[in-house]
């Protein structure tokens, strides 16, 4: 996730965010793209 943050802000120069912010961010959206899922219906 760090690798991928990383990528985020050299693709997003002027941001405030640390890549201990921006992973944070992105595990959270992941974790609540999981739980989302859940409810789906399929396989």
């Amino acid at each position: 996730m760090q690798a991928l943050a990383e990528e985020w802000a050299k693709a997003n120069p002027g941001h405030s965010n640390t890549r201990y912010t921006i992973t944070d961010e992105i595990n959270g959206a992941a974790y609540n793209g999981n739980d989302r899922a859940k409810g789906l219906a399929g396989g």
